[in-house]
């Protein structure tokens, strides 16, 4: 069996976040759904966030709920081939698909909410997703393994900060 090597990364846009493993198998990225909105519940978190601290402490506990209820276990014996049809959310992407890609820092808005950075991806079909990182482990994960697939696809554009212990944008030197 080939080495599976795997991180893990949120997928946000204005429906809700979605928690996936990522597997990386030679060229191809397969995206296991972790945890995410399903159904009318899952779509109503985002919207209580525009409500106060109220709304997001009660989009956070429903969140939580969410988690806690979610009964497919993404189990790291199966094979992930197999997950990405029994999961519903849980898709395969292959690099040759990927038109562009970057890894860039995390957003300074509210919606960060002390992410270590982003993965923005435009597919060839004209998709566009954009992915989270919860800490600076699983980003340092996925920039090692992404570089070695997606190559010069992948534009990097964080570096590691010393000082501060995180990622931050990449500094523009000027050689002249």
């Amino acid at each position: 069996m080939a080495n599976i090597t795997t991180f893990e990364a949120r997928k946000v846009s204005f429906l809700g976040e979605w928690l996936y493993r990522v597997h990386v198998r030679g060229t191809d990225l397969l995206f296991i759904n972790l945890a995410g909105p399903q159904g009318p519940l899952g779509m109503l978190t985002v919207p209580l966030g525009y409500l106060g601290l109220p709304g997001a402490l009660l989009g956070e506990a429903l969140n939580w709920l969410a988690k806690k209820a979610k009964t497919s276990d993404a189990n790291e014996t199966e094979d992930p081939e197999l997950l990405v049809h029994q999961l519903e959310g849980s898709f395969k992407l292959y690099a040759g698909e990927i038109r562009e890609a970057a890894i860039e820092p995390p957003r300074t808005s509210f919606g960060g909410r002390g992410r270590a950075g982003r993965w923005v991806v435009s597919a060839r079909d004209g998709r566009k997703m954009q992915f989270e990182f919860d800490s600076a482990e699983q980003l340092q994960t996925a920039l090692d393994l992404l570089v070695a697939v997606l190559g010069s696809t992948l534009e990097v554009n964080v570096e590691w900060d010393e000082a501060n212990h995180r990622f931050e944008k990449k500094s523009r030197v000027n050689q002249s």
